[in-house]
């Protein structure tokens, strides 16, 4: 893994994170972000792992979106 930088937002930059990254919340949740060679992995124990290839997550969204609304 590869820390490029903190920006002027205070967002810091990753580069080549192939080993687990975990987020934890107060209330213990966590969820666990991955690079792999063709996307990126997303995991939360309630949920399991969603895979996101590149160009996937506007759609996703979109879906999303749209289910809300109805």
């Amino acid at each position: 893994m590869k820390i490029s930088s903190v920006n002027e937002y205070g967002e810091v930059i990753l580069e080549e994170v192939y080993n687990p990254i975990i987020l934890r919340t107060k209330e213990g949740v966590e969820y666990t972000i991955c690079m792999r060679d063709y996307g990126l992995e997303i995991h939360e124990s309630s949920v399991g792992v969603i895979s996101l290839q590149p160009n996937e997550l506007p759609q996703l969204l979109m879906v999303n979106k749209l289910n809300k609304d109805e």
